[in-house]
C-alpha cells in the first residue's frame, strides 16, 4: 500500500483525478481481465488467481512508463530508478509460484495502455487547438 500510495500521488499529480481514475479502472480490469482471455482462448493459467491491487500497482507502474515516453527528458531519473524496481519485482513473480505473474504483466500492460491512449489524445488536442488558432 505504501508503494500505491507514493506512484499514485505522483501519476496523479501529473495525469489530474478524472485521467488517472480511468488508469487504474483500466488497470483493474486488465489485472484480472487478460488472463481469463488467455485462459479461454489458450487454456493457458487455469490453476491461478490474478485479481489483487499489486495488479493496480503494476498498472500505475505501467502509466509511468507511457509518461515516459511522452516525457522522457523530464522522466528519465524517475524511469531508471523504478526500471530496477520492476525487473526485481517481476522475477520475484516469476519465481514464487503463488504470486500471479500473468496479473501482474496485465496490470502493467492495462495501465500502460490507457495512459498512452490517453496522453495522445490530450496531446492531440492541445495541438489541434495551437494549429487551429
Amino acid at each position: 500500500c505504501y508503494s500505491m500510495y507514493n506512484l499514485s500521488c505522483f501519476v496523479e499529480y501529473l495525469m489530474g483525478s478524472k485521467k488517472y481514475l480511468i488508469v487504474i479502472l483500466v488497470s483493474m480490469l486488465s489485472t484480472t481481465g487478460l488472463p481469463y482471455i488467455a485462459y479461454l482462448l489458450l487454456g493457458i493459467g487455469a490453476h491461478t488467481v490474478s485479481g489483487g491491487i499489486s495488479g493496480v500497482i503494476f498498472g500505475i507502474i505501467g502509466a509511468i512508463g507511457a509518461l515516459y515516453l511522452f516525457y522522457p527528458t523530464q522522466l528519465r531519473d524517475i524511469a531508471r530508478n523504478l526500471g530496477m524496481n520492476v525487473l526485481l519485482m517481476l522475477f520475484i513473480s516469476f519465481i514464487v509460484p503463488t504470486i500471479s505473474l500473468s496479473g501482474h504483466v496485465s496490470g502493467m500492460i492495462g495501465g500502460f495502455v490507457s495512459a498512452y491512449i490517453i496522453l495522445y489524445i490530450t496531446k492531440r488536442k492541445r495541438q489541434k487547438f495551437f494549429y487551429s488558432s
